[in-house]
């Protein structure tokens, strides 16, 4: 048992020292890859150093070296909120923690940043006066850029709120992708294969998936308007095509009707069988999807029109009956198939006065082993005279 254990406790000092090795490996990779892949961003100076000095007691000082252009000059007058946030980006002051913003009679008000850093104490500030307001012009009255800890490294400056935003480059190729049902991921996969390198984007895959999360929050209660804005441009490009909608009490969609030029001229060859099939309920609206179809002369579907219903009651299936018609020119089909709906053979007949309804074939032999039970509807002969009547 001794001798066991001694081999099992060198075998797991073994892998702790592996662990080490490794350890030690990755974080000088990590070093290398930080100093040789520096990011180039316009509001930052890339060149920027850092002196390194101490208090009586000892303790780190830490101050950014940049150009005399980007060093602040007290009485500078910034003319808005958005010219003093973009200078203090330039400045490269990222890690500051606090920013005391007083108004022209000297009342300052302290306005503190919820960030972990803040935490260690730094006391580098600027300070304004303020002349017309937090959003109006400002003038520069003080500044401390001596931090006491390091500042951010070069490899994960691509992180910090100053490097990270959405242009617009990026925001419309992220509504192109997304009418491609495209996502924000692979969007953001996309912009890297563009730029080369993850820390050229600009952003992160946050910043994408929250703007993608925007745009649906925006367009939440104006999905019907935009679809209703495309059902009419539509109808402004194509001379033939139909469409028509309804609006219940609660202001919601309830039911949309539309065909287009192609379509229509499908139904005046190929309309003398048409096929009515609503059962495609898979939309987040809950909204049936009923779509007109019709088979060419090589046995292939063909699109007639569609619609999509809230309700599957007598009223809605006769109004969608009734706009078919008006878009097709009032020429009735000579067949019409549909399921066993109630509804659809309720208002069938007082829309369609010339055309015979019939079941679909498929609906009716889901029903064979309910009917006739699983005996009988097995049976080779039964099945063979069965088909020769449907």
């Amino acid at each position: 048992m001794d001798a066991d254990s001694t081999e099992n406790n060198n075998g797991a000092e073994s892998i702790n020292v592996n662990r080490v090795h490794i350890y030690v490996l990755l974080s000088i990779l990590m070093y290398i890859y930080c100093d040789s892949n520096s990011v180039t961003h316009p509001n930052v100076q890339p060149n920027n150093q850092l002196v390194l000095s101490h208090t009586p007691n000892r303790s780190e000082l830490w101050i950014s070296v940049v150009e005399s252009k980007f060093r602040p000059t007290i009485g500078t007058v910034f003319s808005s909120l958005e010219a003093r946030i973009e200078f203090y980006g330039k400045l490269h002051y990222s890690p500051v923690h606090e920013h005391n913003i007083g108004d022209s009679s000297s009342t300052i008000e302290t306005i503190k940043r919820r960030d972990k850093i803040s935490r260690i104490g730094c006391r580098a500030y600027v300070r304004f006066s303020l002349l017309n307001g937090l959003e109006g012009p400002a003038i520069l009255n003080n500044f401390s850029e001596v931090h006491n800890h390091h500042l951010t490294s070069v490899c994960y400056r691509d992180l910090e709120t100053i490097w990270k935003s959405l242009d617009m480059f990026h925001k419309q190729l992220i509504l192109d992708n997304s009418k491609l049902k495209i996502g924000s991921g692979k969007t953001f996969r996309q912009v890297k294969e563009l730029v080369h390198r993850y820390q050229n984007i600009g952003a992160t895959l946050v910043d994408f998936k929250n703007f993608q999360r925007y745009v649906k929050c925006y367009i939440r209660k104006r999905d019907a308007d935009l679809f209703l804005d495309r059902l009419k441009k539509l109808k402004a490009t194509q001379n033939q095509f139909y469409f028509a909608y309804d609006v219940g009490a609660c202001n919601c969609l309830t039911r949309v009707f539309w065909a287009d030029s192609t379509s229509i001229r499908n139904y005046s060859f190929l309309g003398d069988a048409v096929s009515l099939d609503p059962t495609y309920g898979t939309n987040k609206y809950d909204m049936v999807f009923t779509p007109f179809t019709g088979v060419n002369h090589h046995r292939k579907s063909v699109f007639f029109a569609a619609c999509l219903l809230l309700h599957e009651d007598d009223e809605s299936f006769k109004w969608t009956f009734q706009h078919f018609l008006n878009a097709m020119g009032q020429k009735e089909t000579q067949f019409l198939i549909t399921d066993q709906c109630p509804s659809i053979k309720k208002a069938s007949p007082s829309v369609f006065k010339q055309a015979r309804h019939h079941y679909c074939m498929w609906h009716i032999t889901q029903k064979i082993t309910y009917k006739v039970g699983s005996a009988l509807s097995k049976d080779s002969d039964f099945l063979t005279r069965f088909n020769a009547v449907v």
